[in-house]
Order: structure tokens, then sequence, then C-alpha cells
């Protein structure tokens, strides 16, 4: 997982399509932005924090690292809810 997360860039996509509810609260979100934010000036810990914008909901989002990796993974009734869409292959 820390390898897809490294992975994300600027323009990937996040298409949220949970099974549980209606097709009119799924949504696509853009990442537009990618900070390595400073946790621990000491011992020189960072952390990527990621901005979304969600299209349909016109919401400005925020995640940092462990919430990305967390709602990536995150899945109901074994079918994931949030699905990586990969802009930038390089």
């Amino acid at each position: 997982m820390q390898k897809i997360i490294n992975s994300i860039t600027p323009g990937d996509l996040l298409i949220y399509c949970p099974d549980d509810l209606e097709q009119k609260h799924h949504d696509i979100g853009i990442i537009y932005s990618v900070e390595d934010i400073v946790l621990s000036p000491e011992i020189k810990t960072k952390m990527k924090k990621f901005k979304i914008f969600w299209n349909r909901s016109c919401f400005y989002d925020e995640y940092s690292e462990t919430t990305m990796t967390r709602k990536l993974k995150q899945t109901i009734n074994r079918k994931k809810i949030i699905f990586l869409v990969k802009q930038n292959e390089a």
C-alpha cells in the first residue's frame, strides 16, 4: 500500500462508489495537490497530505497519508468503496 500512496500525484482520480448508496451519492474526486508535511522536525518524520476536490458535491477535502490508506482499503460486503485511477503513469 505504501508504494501506491507514494505514486499518487496531482491529476489522479478517486472514484467513490459504495454499493450500499444510490448512484446519485457516488462521486469523483480529483487530487489537485500532494504535500509533504513535517510531523516532527527533531526526528525528521514526514507524511503526505492529499488535497481533493469532489466533483458532484463540489467539496474540498484533505486526507492524510493514514486516512488515504484506510480509505483505499475500506470495503463494504467485500467490495471496495473508493478506487484510485492513475492519470499520470510514468
